[in-house]
């Protein structure tokens, strides 16, 4: 499919280790990354603060996501989250704020219940954050992505393709600048 090749290579491109500039290919049930910090003392002050933001997708199937979004209504306020979760047939895309532990437990929490479905760990974005960072929490059965129809009916997001490096990211973005087949989705 056109959009084999483009699905995996969010989460690839973020497998990046911000210091060293490395590629991770750690295959645990979830990742955190590691923010980019201008020196020691930023990254000692901002690590001390008692707030995440945590953000991240999960493209899997979910056969019902109301009570799913059910589910994670009543994980988040039982834990102090607030932010927003969007549940779909799709899979699930979230940002959510609070205290440390409770991100990381969220992230864990959405590992074992939809990430047995894919091959990859769960790649999350955790940033520190002085205060919490959305006003409520917003939790919804919706589609993850609006297309056109004619997109819509063609697109399998279970047809994900291999992952691919910068280097060959940047081979492909330039081919479909020169008229190559291919689509960009940006989710």
């Amino acid at each position: 499919r056109a959009l084999g090749w483009l699905l995996p290579l969010l989460p690839a491109l973020g497998r990046r280790d911000r210091r060293s500039g490395t590629r991770s290919r750690w295959r645990g049930k979830v990742e955190f990354s590691t923010p980019r910090y201008s020196d020691e003392a930023e990254m000692l002050e901002r690590e001390s603060w008692p707030y995440r933001v945590l953000a991240f997708y999960v493209m899997t199937t979910v056969k019902q996501p109301e009570d799913e979004a059910l589910e994670h209504r009543s994980w988040c306020r039982s834990k102090g989250l607030v932010g927003r979760v969007w549940v779909s047939h799709d899979g699930i895309n979230v940002q959510v704020s609070g205290k440390t532990a409770a991100c990381e437990e969220y992230a864990h929490f959405v590992a074992g219940r939809l990430q047995h479905h894919a091959r990859e760990s769960l790649l999350c974005k955790l940033d520190p954050v002085p205060e919490l960072a959305f006003p409520r929490l917003r939790v919804k059965a919706k589609k993850l992505v609006s297309l056109s129809s004619q997109l819509e009916d063609d697109l399998d997001f279970a047809d994900s393709g291999e992952d691919l490096d910068p280097q060959h990211w940047a081979t492909q973005l330039k081919g479909l600048a020169n008229g190559e087949p291919g689509r960009v989705l940006d989710i």
